[in-house]
């Protein structure tokens, strides 16, 4: 299948994992970059753009998502408990959700509670914030294949502009997954500078902490995928099996699935001025 000059696969198994928020914000053509850090079970080389078309497997249905920074929700919540957001609690909220996905907090203990951190955080003050966080809704608890405790933000902060497409978002049946979107990867570019993610910020619904935040979580870098999204005319239900668990970017689904009934979300010239705008934004050497 040939959509303009892109020779489509005539189907595809293969399906890549994002926020089902950013999903419906490529299938309205709301946005054309995907900006990917990588899960922690993506191997010693992290993330890679191991396939250049994939279908969109949307995450994420149980997730507060909100404008308001993670500390500010985090400290209206105290305020309910009569307690305050001292730093060392909002340096584990910056922590936590600058992980962008899954985290063991034993692989913290060293990084937040070590002699060259700028404050002090013990081991308790850590499981505590935790437990408050756990409470306030903001993370969940979840057990890893070897019984160490792993935890899963369940809180989002978006940018303002995500406000447009919140409502698209509709959470499918239990145990079933809902496949909708279809995206061709057209230029990959590993971001190392800081002072490029500004520039990005009109042309994604992810707040600027959160950026930042994903940015610098263990290595700084981020990728940025610049891609054109196809929608299907019926979408297409297959059941959520617990193999598609962890956090990891790209699933195998179980059958193939034809891409013959895709129409792109944006027309050729919209697209093709679309890519030149985002295109200035990356160097070029």
């Amino acid at each position: 299948m040939t959509l303009e000059g892109v020779h489509m696969l005539p189907s595809n198994a293969m399906a890549f994992k994002e926020w089902a928020v950013v999903c419906a914000a490529l299938g309205s053509g709301q946005q054309s970059l995907i900006l990917r850090k990588g899960g922690i079970h993506e191997g010693r080389g992290g993330f890679r753009v191991a396939h250049p078309e994939f279908w969109l497997f949307p995450t994420g249905f149980h997730q507060s998502l909100d404008i308001l920074l993670p500390a500010d929700k985090f400290s209206e919540f105290l305020l309910t408990k009569q307690m305050r957001l001292f730093p060392e609690r909002e340096a584990i909220v910056t922590a936590v959700f600058g992980a962008g996905g899954h985290f063991d907090a034993e692989q913290w203990i060293d990084r937040l509670t070590g002699d060259n951190r700028p404050m002090t955080l013990s081991r308790n003050n850590l499981y505590r914030t935790l437990k408050l966080l756990e409470e306030a809704g903001m993370i969940r608890k979840t057990t890893a294949a070897n019984d160490r405790e792993v935890y899963e933000p369940t809180y989002v902060h978006l940018a303002p502009a995500a406000a447009t497409v919140l409502n698209q978002v509709q959470r499918p049946p239990e145990g079933t997954l809902v496949l909708r979107e279809y995206v061709v990867v057209e230029r990959v570019f590993e971001l190392h500078d800081e002072s490029r993610l500004a520039a990005l910020s009109p042309w994604h619904i992810w707040s600027m902490s959160t950026v930042r935040q994903r940015f610098h979580y263990k290595t700084p870098g981020l990728f940025a995928l610049l891609v054109r999204t196809y929608r299907l005319t019926q979408p297409v239900a297959i059941e959520d099996l617990p193999a598609f668990a962890g956090c990891r970017s790209w699933v195998e689904l179980p059958r193939v699935i034809e891409t013959g009934s895709l129409t792109p979300v944006l027309s050729d010239d919209a697209h093709r001025e679309r890519m030149s705008q985002l295109e200035s934004l990356f160097p070029t050497a």
